[in-house]
This record gives structure tokens, C-alpha cells and sequence, in this order.
């Protein structure tokens, strides 16, 4: 993962102390000798120097929500940030993914994400055909598709 940073904001050792201390950053690529020496004194196990390539490319957004695919987290209406964070979490790798999920929704959505479930649960193909937008000018109208389908399934 590629992080952008504003140094006048944290500098790079913090960052990567912050990094570490979140378990988040057992292999640092650095861009220069002196984040190279910054990630060997700030004690990080892995370092590798980023060499930029042609194989490089941006993720697309259809990528972007891989492993929420196969879980109920799918269907609830996210904001792109919530969404990379519990994709990240929906991977095998974290454990406990399901607890930190649940402290990056809001009340209503965790009260939303109890209805997705039980829904799936009864019903595996219940919200089939409801397709999560793409950018966040489509999520309105999904909400409101979601919302309608919930009322017709619960009644």
C-alpha cells in the first residue's frame, strides 16, 4: 500500500512507529537512502527500497472492495474510506475483522447491517440483484433500493 503523508503534519519516523504499533507495516518500501535510514532506526524488520516499474498500476474500483464481496458488509451502504478499511479488515489476514468492522460503522449503519444479515441469513439470494455503486454519487439511489427490498423481505 502506497501512503501519502503530509510531513508538517507527522514526519515519517512517527509515522512508521504509528505503523508498527498497528501492526500494519511489516515490510517498509522506501523511496530514498534517507527513509531508508529513518526505517532502520525507527527498528522496522523489513526494508525494501521502491523501485517504481511498468507493472505498476492503479487499483480499480471494481478491485478496490474485493473481499467484502463474501460477506454481508457488501450490501451495506459505505463511504470510499469505511470501504478500504473493512475490505482490509474482510481479509483472512487480521484477526478479529469482525469487531474493529463494527467500530467503523455508525449506529445506523450497525442497526442496518443487523437487517442485511438476518436477510441473508434466511435467504442467501434475498438481496440478489442489488449491485453496490461504483462511485458515491450512485449511493443514494442503491440506499434507497436496499431499504425497499429490507421493507419487502421483513413484511
Amino acid at each position: 500500500m502506497h501512503v501519502t503523508y503530509d510531513p508538517e503534519v507527522i514526519d515519517y519516523s512517527r509515522l512508521l512507529t504509528s505503523a508498527r504499533r498497528m501492526r500494519c507495516a511489516s515490510v517498509v518500501y522506501t523511496f530514498d537512502e534517507e527513509q531508508y535510514q529513518i526505517a532502520d532506526r525507527a527498528g522496522a524488520s523489513s526494508i525494501v527500497e521502491w523501485k517504481p516499474s511498468l507493472e505498476t498500476r492503479r487499483v480499480r474500483k471494481s478491485e478496490q472492495k474485493y473481499h467484502l464481496r463474501n460477506t454481508a458488509l457488501a450490501y451495506l451502504p459505505l463511504n470510499e474510506l469505511q470501504a478500504v478499511k473493512l475490505n482490509v479488515l474482510a481479509s483472512s489476514r487480521f484477526r478479529g475483522g469482525q469487531s474493529k468492522a463494527a467500530k467503523l460503522l455508525s449506529p445506523r449503519q450497525r442497526a442496518l447491517m443487523g437487517r442485511i444479515s438476518t436477510a441473508i441469513s434466511e435467504d442467501r439470494g434475498a438481496l440478489s440483484g442489488l449491485s453496490f455503486p461504483v462511485d458515491q454519487e450512485g449511493l443514494v439511489a442503491y440506499q434507497k433500493a436496499l431499504l425497499d427490498r429490507l421493507e419487502e423481505i421483513e413484511k
